[in-house]
């Protein structure tokens, strides 16, 4: 996709949103928040609270996210929070979705955050089934 193409992608768009709040809860899930408090707060569709809380929880060491990709997951946040991509809003179509992330940028971090996420889940498990195996 060409970076002058601003056309709005709200399924794509949408999607990655979904796939780095999925990362970032789980992320903080493995670093002691329960699975209830991120349910039940103000996470669950604040793209920039969840990445500002996992980074101060580490996030940095697991997956180096560029500077480009921290200001398009907080610029998808204005329309992700407010639900935009599920239930488009008329007067912001009018004008074109002028604060519209950049889609590739926005799945490249997502794609990187859900497989670095997915890796540490993974180590975690095999550490706690050799440990399992060792007691008995």
């Amino acid at each position: 996709m060409p970076a002058t193409d601003r056309s709005f992608k709200p399924v794509q768009t949408y999607l990655a949103c979904h796939a780095i709040v999925l990362a970032l809860s789980t992320y903080l899930a493995l670093h002691g928040n329960s699975i209830d408090r991120l349910a039940r707060s103000r996470y669950r569709f604040d793209l920039s609270g969840l990445l500002k809380d996992a980074e101060s929880c580490g996030l940095g060491r697991l997956a180096r996210l560029t500077q480009a990709q921290r200001k398009q997951i907080r610029r998808a946040n204005q329309y992700y929070s407010e639900m935009v991509f599920q239930y488009p809003n008329v007067a912001e179509a009018i004008r074109g979705y002028p604060d519209a992330p950049n889609v590739p940028t926005l799945l490249a971090a997502a794609t990187m955050l859900v497989e670095r996420v997915k890796n540490e889940c993974g180590l975690l498990l095999e550490r706690s089934l050799s440990r399992a195996s060792k007691r008995r």
